[in-house]
């Protein structure tokens, strides 16, 4: 079935302007599709000319190397994957056993699947995506190319239904969550393919193309006829954070679709899984504690829900043996002072601004800095109590509460990584309003917070992947 066969000419009554929006990003996707090779051969869905009206390919056949670049410097009034089509595409069937490999490959979804698994409902989400040419097309070339991104939309997509089921809100709209789920990062393979295959630190002019990938792929869901709307939005709002610190618009929680905070917390879920505990052989479970302390302030109801699907797969085994338990107290101490230290500074200065002075990238930091102090306030970990607790621990060796400080030190370590980010915000906020008196109040804070000392590590806890998370 061509793709350009659903493709809608407009949205909401107003023409789309597929050339305007999409085109910009075809060298990209189209590097994609040269590199698929015989596995998934690409042909024409119509007889195809340069912009000097020589032919590139007639309608039907397959299309080289050769055509493909030529499409790049064509004239054509469609994007790229509406005039192909591709050989050996998605099935249903192969996305359900790709969906059951990726649980069967990881002891904790086999858990919870075992638990929460409804195979007809899955193979029903199956069916309903694979009807759409376009969504067909791009997850072939994601499978084949980008396979970690599939892999990680294939767990936002199951995870999502599970939830939403759980939820008590099952329906229809469930094959359209699970779409939203699997289509989310579809906007990836429209960028430089050399960075989402970086192994190193990407450039700032790479972190901005990066950030397209949202509003790329929400445009092209919003091309796909009888799509519901529900599904771009959520794509597009998918890194959206509601301190408004997120992108591509810096939307507040109301402004954010509930599927697209559905998808980003699993989305984040995924990434520290995958980049943390995966590696060091921990359980999706472990990861609650990160989850607990953006519950309230992002995730709410869905956090919950997802906090009671991967409690049965917590660890039992301590990350941290019992013979270095002292040094990692030690270390915990450190770490929560170092935390109170950095709020009080910035709850200082960022209160000291009143709230009713019209700035917009003050209440953003405002914002930020309230998720914080709340977060703290109801962890119930971050404060001087806490720590004469620990000494408790440490003095009278009650090893009942090692696992608890484990969790407690994984919950300061999130805090403190929004209070990073937090400072990366100030830090461009000054960079833009040097001159200003908000600016230089907000240098001097920056300065104070320079001043206090980083947390030590004892080397006893080096190779610890607690540690180094």
């Amino acid at each position: 079935m061509n793709a350009s066969a659903h493709i809608n000419t407009s949205v909401q009554g107003a023409p789309v302007p597929a050339t305007e929006s999409l085109m910009a990003f075809e060298h990209a996707y189209i590097a994609h599709l040269v590199a698929l090779g015989d596995e998934n051969p690409v042909y024409a869905n119509m007889a195809l000319k340069s912009s000097s009206g020589e032919p590139i390919c007639d309608s039907g056949l397959r299309m080289d190397d050769v055509a493909l670049m030529a499409l790049d410097a064509s004239e054509i009034q469609l994007p790229v994957f509406a005039v192909v089509s591709l050989g050996n595409e998605l099935t249903a069937e192969q996305l359900y056993l790709d969906i059951m490999s990726t649980i069967n490959d990881d002891d904790s979804l086999k858990i919870i699947a075992k638990a929460h698994l409804d195979a007809n409902v899955v193979k029903a989400c199956c069916k309903l995506l694979c009807r759409y040419a376009i969504l067909r097309q791009h997850l072939s070339v994601m499978r084949v190319r980008l396979p970690a991104t599939y892999r990680q939309s294939i767990f936002c997509a199951w995870l999502s239904t599970v939830i939403y089921q759980k939820m008590n809100k099952a329906g229809p709209e469930i094959g359209s969550l699970f779409i939203a789920g699997m289509c989310h990062d579809i906007g990836m393979l429209h960028i430089n393919p050399e960075i989402p295959a970086a192994k190193r630190k990407l450039t700032a002019q790479e972190w901005l193309e990066v950030k397209t990938h949202t509003q790329v792929g929400s445009n092209i869901l919003s091309l796909v006829k009888g799509l519901p709307r529900d599904v771009s939005a959520a794509v597009a709002d998918h890194h959206e954070l509601p301190d408004g610190t997120g992108y591509p618009k810096g939307k507040i929680a109301r402004d954010i679709s509930s599927w697209g905070q559905l998808i980003q917390l699993l989305d984040s879920v995924y990434a520290v899984y995958r980049k943390h505990h995966n590696k060091s052989q921990r359980t999706l479970g472990d990861l609650i504690p990160v989850i607990k302390v953006n519950l309230d302030s992002r995730y709410a109801e869905a956090g919950r829900v997802l906090i009671s699907l991967l409690e049965p797969t917590t660890s039992k085994e301590p990350a941290v043996p019992a013979e270095v338990m002292p040094a990692f107290i030690d270390t915990v101490k450190c770490s929560l002072g170092y935390t109170l230290a950095c709020t009080d500074i910035l709850r200082e200065y960022l209160t000291s601004f009143g709230y009713t002075h019209g700035n917009r990238a003050i209440h953003l930091l405002q914002n930020s800095m309230i998720h914080i102090v709340a977060t703290i306030e109801r962890s119930e970990i971050i404060n001087e109590g806490y720590v004469r607790f620990l000494e408790l621990v440490h003095s009278e060796k009650l090893t009942e509460h090692y696992r608890e400080i484990e969790r407690a030190y994984l919950m300061d370590k999130e805090v403190l990584f929004h209070i990073e980010k937090l400072r990366r915000y100030i830090w461009q906020f000054v960079m833009a309003q040097k001159e200003s008196a908000l600016g230089q109040k907000l240098t001097q804070c920056l300065m104070i917070l320079d001043e206090i000392p980083d947390p030590p590590v004892s080397p006893e806890l080096e190779g610890l992947w607690i540690v180094k998370y």
